[in-house]
């Protein structure tokens, strides 16, 4: 104890000594943004987000000592830079993807604005910080406010996103949060207390942590400080201990196989049929797979057991009346079920109206109509719901689906067995920071449902994942290749 007081005195001295210095304040902030956005471009840096929340809690709970304009711009600018490390994947878009809409300097300048004007916009959000800080005038009501405003603020750059990304495809919410450190902690053992908080409260954990940590170094606020600790620990454990696993198959396993397509590779090269093993339950393919528009269809159905079965999308239509269709195939070559693509992705399966507004602005029209006639999708309109087959129920949603907060757990809650994710990722470049979310993401829905979570990727990664979080198997590089593996149920 006399060494956690003499470090705390320590600790406090030097920062007295600093506070003369022109905007610490500001100074420690950018700090603190930097490290919380640096985890999003590096992995295994997770828990230093305990530390790079610090100077957001010192700068809250010491706000009267700046103005309220100072204030503003420093938690709006420190925002922006943890946005634009979280949407710094806009920039790894692999250029043949959006050349045959712009070309040249214009292609780059058009990708540059995105990333810039989404993370402008989506950082409006963490102004929330200091509006309600200056409101609450007690310093300790600050200190135990600071979880919860942060969640708020997270909830609200959610909702921002859905705004600015909004379109014939899109819908306004906060399902979809890239710059949350909800995701980045996902990585981490902290994951468990989604089970019982769910994917903001996962961000509310975080917070409790860093709290507490703040509270011993800066405030030598013991017992407060460890009161949080201990619920720290408590929603953590319990979510690691609580069974959520209801499933009643009554099969003892499952013999599964999942296909990593390299971005120019198809299912029409008799290496990838040829390397399939046999007797597969369940094959999960990647999105637009085109598996039954080649002479190889029938060498793959007869890769698959009496109770087979394949799950992947198939495009519909021409745009911009196409629909992207997620369809399970028995071993007849039967599609058994099939369901149109609801939540769409912008940029890639439809154009936002921000977009297309700024090309009609600068006189660039026909920008829209080449896009609208070559990319754009039409969405489903029908509710997403399982697959069962086999007393297994499986719970499917393609690509976008892994990066929601919620659609997931609506499957496990009608029944979902098994979570699978066939997803197409060549418009990003292999080495794109998305990859890490994704990854974080799949972890996360796994983790938080309790269940085997499957994802198939043309290019990206493709991997297995169990309902601990951990990776049971995964794709190395972008060569086409195959993943084996059979799962208890």
């Amino acid at each position: 104890m006399d060494r956690l007081n003499t470090i705390g005195s320590r600790l406090q001295i030097g920062l007295k000594m600093f506070v003369g210095c022109t905007h610490l304040q500001s100074y420690l902030l950018y700090g603190g943004s930097l490290v919380i956005g640096l985890n999003f471009i590096v992995p295994g840096l997770e828990w230093s987000i305990l530390v790079g929340l610090l100077p957001f809690i010192y700068y809250l709970h010491n706000i009267y000592k700046v103005n309220k304009k100072r204030a503003l711009l420093d938690f709006y600018l420190s925002g922006l830079v943890i946005s634009l490390f979280a949407y710094s994947f806009f920039l790894s878009i692999e250029p043949a993807n959006w050349q045959f809409l712009v070309s040249g300097w214009f292609s780059s300048y058009a990708v540059v604005s995105a990333w810039m004007i989404t993370s402008m916009f989506t950082s409006l959000g963490f102004m929330l910080l200091p509006l309600m800080g200056f409101w609450i005038k007690k310093p300790d009501y600050r200190l135990l406010a600071f979880p919860f405003l942060w969640v708020a603020c997270e909830i609200v750059n959610g909702w921002f996103f859905s705004v600015i990304s909004y379109g014939p495809g899109g819908s306004i919410g906060y399902q979809n949060n890239f710059a949350g450190i909800c995701s980045i902690a996902s990585s981490t053992s902290m994951v468990f207390s989604s089970r019982l908080l769910g994917f903001y409260g996962l961000s509310l954990i975080v917070c409790f942590g860093a709290l507490a940590v703040y509270l011993v170094a800066i405030r030598k606020q013991y017992i407060f400080a460890g009161t949080l600790f201990a619920i720290f620990l408590l929603v953590v454990g319990l979510g690691y201990g609580i069974d959520l696993n209801k499933q009643t198959s009554g099969l003892s396993k499952i013999n599964m196989a999942a296909i990593h397509l390299n971005e120019q590779d198809t299912m029409a090269n008799p290496a990838n049929v040829d390397s399939l093993p046999k007797d597969i339950d369940l094959l999960v393919l990647p999105e637009y797979s085109e598996l039954q528009q080649n002479n190889r269809y029938q060498q793959v159905l007869g890769k698959l057991s009496d109770r087979g079965l394949i799950v992947t999308t198939k495009l519909e239509g021409k745009s911009p009346d196409a629909q992207n269709i997620l369809v399970f195939i028995d071993k007849t070559g039967t599609e058994v079920y099939s369901v149109a693509k609801r939540r769409l992705v912008p940029g890639g399966e439809y154009l936002p109206y921000v977009t297309s507004s700024l090309f009609s602005l600068i006189g660039k029209q026909e920008y829209n109509d080449l896009y609208k006639y070559s990319y754009k999708l039409e969405p489903g309109n029908t509710p997403i719901r399982n697959f069962e087959d086999k007393s297994i129920s499986y719970g499917a949603l393609p690509c976008s689906g892994v990066i929601t907060t919620a659609s997931y757990k609506q499957l496990v809650d009608n029944g979902a067995d098994i979570l699978l994710n066939p997803a197409s990722l060549s418009l990003l470049k292999s080495e794109s920071n998305y990859h890490l979310l994704a990854k974080r993401m799949a972890v996360f829905q796994a983790v938080r449902n309790a269940r085997p979570f499957i994802q198939a990727s043309r290019s990206g990664q493709s991997y297995v994942i169990n309902s601990k979080g951990y990776t049971l198997s995964a794709s190395q590089g972008q060569d086409t290749q195959v993943l084996e593996f059979s799962l208890a149920l």
